[in-house]
């Protein structure tokens, strides 16, 4: 009986071997084939200046790689010594760990206890899911054996290390270092080896940013350390000290002037460089790969999730931090920080560059959005004007009231100035005046007004021509003065007053210099483009000097600084939109405030936006000189003095002054000029002068005949001096 019980015993266990053998065979082939397999975590994209200042990161998996040779050997050791103290004997998996877990997992009611030595856990990270089941056990302690094969034992663990969850949207020892202590790995303590090694086992219960959690990672931190000393990796009296030092933990990456993955205040700006490399790349891959759009979008947006890229922007760290803090103070010192918002933009006239970037507090980018532009629209179609024949800034234009085809604009406050120069025209923004020179601009020949097409020029984005929309078009008169369809973009604004800064040749703006891999390989590298001439040089130069006249004693004194600065200032007629657009060396910025949701904004003026860019180029001092990032020569500070006007009476603009001895009433003028431009009009300037028409000489009331007597404007200088003394008979 014996005998046949012992059989009976026997072929159950070579059955059960048999059987076990089969599912290891059958599982071992649904195993992935790992022999070619290099180790490729997912990393996170780096935006970055030229200079490698940190704008932002963007990632699936929050990890930067680090080198084991550049952890501490105390973390890699906690790390042995709590989670695998047999690491470096097994093969990749631990036979004694396997049973204990299976006595465990058999007295409950599921699995509870997996083994897993450090091996297991890198194949389960890398190959597998975390279900438990025996089948995923067994996948693990298959995959563990062929990666001890592949791997020495210090790639493995620097894998483990690299790829392990941390908690807090961490992923490997070099982001949770920086986070919860904030240094990098290489500088971390014992004790501080000790509570990072702790966390893996819970990342939300041993989390040492939380009050609990603190307390939790803290008795972790101690277990940890006993688990070193019974391994002797340290001594008990490194133990001890280890234990009585109290760790610091790292408050929140606010703190570092970061909002979660992007710098304070450069939201709007990262996703302007983004959205500008994922077009880049797009482009290139069905260029050179010839693959499809979709294919295309499908690859670059892995790439910038998950490989680890490098893209270098156009930003300039010094003009972004100084418009961020410009816009803190601006906003609270006139009361309107819960009321409105701001947006601005900075674009280098010399080559396109996007130098600084703010869209705004709201999740819209307002930098980006079209809003209504009141004045500052005025620059771009009178700059046309001044290209027209014998049209300088010194011409004249009548303002006053007027009517066109039902369009009767006001001047602000209702106050009329009569003939006054194009000069005076910009610097004190006077509507009527500008309507026009907008009028006077005429039609071209495809019917648009060319005032219109004359913006268009700057190449901006929303505006409506008339085949767009026969009805609701801005080919009118009203856009002289700022009435648009849909308004014009801060970001296209800057960029058509970077033309003003740079001789009247626009450059493309642009946000993206150069994408490479994590490597170093250049994926794109952006080309120098070309610029398009918008003006004359001389009309450029002539609209210049207006906008000066603006900054210096016009409606935008408020943005003087100590650099020469022009610009202009605009308001809409309902107050919902206040710009200042302003130039200091080849920077160009536009400044919008505002409510996102277009609400009429009081406290607020065009004057008072032109003191934040005041604010803006002073606070750059603090950190960089703004003169020489404007590339500002010597010798250009900006006027500050009042500028008085006199009225003057000259020879109208189309009249010819040559061969002419005199002019009358209807040939001549009064303009209002600043006193340091009357020797401008030198050869116009005309005085009043009663004479007596037979002879032509002053009129003498003792001798000459009162018929006789007649109104004359001679050019000053060229009068006659001598009383008529001709003896009248007849």
């Amino acid at each position: 009986m014996k005998k046949t019980l012992t059989k009976i015993i026997g072929v159950l266990l070579i059955g059960i071997i048999l059987a076990g053998a089969t599912v290891f065979m059958y599982i071992s082939l649904t195993l992935p084939d790992i022999s070619g397999y290099t180790y490729s975590p997912k990393l996170k994209t780096q935006i970055l200046t030229e200079d490698k200042q940190l704008v932002g990161e963007i990632y699936d998996e929050n990890r930067t790689l680090v080198s084991i040779e550049d952890m501490p050997d105390d973390l890699v050791n906690a790390v042995v010594a709590i989670e695998d103290r047999r690491f470096y004997q097994h093969h990749g998996f631990d036979l004694k760990g396997i049973f204990r877990a299976i006595v465990v997992n058999l007295k409950g009611d599921g699995i509870h206890e997996g083994a897993s030595t450090i091996t297991q856990q890198v194949a389960r990270r890398l190959f597998l899911s975390d279900e438990r089941t025996y089948t995923r056990k067994i996948k693990e302690i298959l995959l563990a054996v062929k990666l001890e094969q592949k791997y020495s034992k210090e790639e493995i663990v620097e894998i483990y290390l690299n790829d392990v969850f941390m908690g807090q949207g961490t992923y490997g020892v070099e982001e949770a270092s920086k986070r919860f202590f904030g240094k990098h790995v290489k500088d971390l303590t014992l004790e501080e080896c000790a509570l990072l090694a702790g966390i893996p086992q819970a990342p939300t219960v041993y989390n040492p940013t939380t009050k609990s959690g603190y307390k939790q990672s803290k008795a972790r931190k101690e277990e940890v350390l006993d688990s070193m000393e019974e391994c002797r990796y340290i001594t008990h009296e490194e133990n001890e000290a280890a234990k009585a030092k109290k760790i610091s933990i790292k408050k929140s990456d606010s703190q570092k002037n970061f909002n979660g993955r992007i710098r304070e205040g450069c939201g709007a700006y990262s996703q302007r460089v983004l959205s500008e490399a994922q077009n880049v790349l797009v482009n290139s891959f069905t260029d050179k790969n010839q693959m499809s759009k979709k294919n295309a979008q499908a690859k670059v947006e892995q790439m910038i999730n998950q490989d680890g890229l490098k893209i270098y922007c156009s930003l300039n760290m010094s003009l972004q931090t100084s418009g961020i803090k410009s816009v803190k103070e601006f906003m609270s010192a006139y009361g309107i920080t819960d009321s409105a918002d701001l947006a601005f933009t900075t674009v280098d006239g010399s080559n396109g560059k996007v130098v600084a970037y703010y869209g705004g507090s709201s999740a819209i980018d307002m930098a980006n959005t079209a809003r209504q532009p009141g004045s500052t629209i005025k620059p771009l179609y009178v700059s046309k004007y001044l290209e027209l024949p014998d049209k300088t800034i010194y011409s004249t234009v009548q303002d006053g009231p007027i009517n066109l085809y039902g369009y009767s604009p006001r001047n602000y406050g209702n106050k009329y100035y009569g003939r006054v120069t194009i000069q005076k025209a910009i610097t004190n923004s006077l509507n009527t005046a500008c309507l026009r020179l907008y009028e006077e601009l005429g039609v071209n020949e495809d019917g648009n007004l060319a005032g219109y097409e004359a913006v268009k020029d700057f190449g901006f984005t929303t505006l409506v021509d008339v085949e767009d929309d026969p009805v609701y078009n801005d080919n009118n008169y009203a856009f002289a003065l700022g009435g648009l369809t849909y308004g014009l973009k801060p970001l296209e604004l800057a960029n058509a007053y970077s033309a003003f800064a740079n001789d009247g040749e626009k450059y493309p703006y642009y946000f993206v210099e150069k994408i490479t891999t994590k490597e170093g390989k250049v994926l794109y590298e952006r080309k120098p483009a070309e610029s398009e001439r918008i003006r004359t040089s001389e009309a450029n130069e002539a609209i210049v000097e207006c906008m000066k006249g603006v900054v210096n004693y016009g409606t935008g004194t408020l943005a003087r600084t100590q650099y020469e600065t022009f610009g202009k200032t605009g308001t809409t007629h309902d107050n919902k939109d206040f710009w200042f657009c302003g130039v200091t060396g080849n920077l160009a910025t536009s400044i919008w405030v505002g409510t996102p949701s277009n609400k009429i904004l009081y406290g607020i003026s065009s004057s008072g936006v032109a003191s934040f860019y005041s604010r803006y180029v002073n606070n750059t001092d603090e950190i960089d000189d703004f003169g020489k990032i404007a590339n500002v020569g010597e010798g250009t500070s900006s006027s500050t003095e009042n500028v008085e006007y006199k009225n003057l009476l000259v020879v109208k603009d189309n009249i010819d002054v040559a061969d002419r001895e005199y002019f009358t009433r209807l040939e001549v003028e009064t303009i209002s000029v600043p006193e340091d431009q009357i020797d401008k009009y030198e050869d116009r300037q005309v005085v009043k002068v009663n004479v007596d028409s037979s002879s032509g000489m002053l009129f003498n009331k003792e001798k000459c005949d009162k018929e006789n007597k007649e109104i004359r404007y001679y050019i000053k200088g060229h009068e006659p001096d001598s009383l008529c003394n001709k003896l009248h008979i007849f």
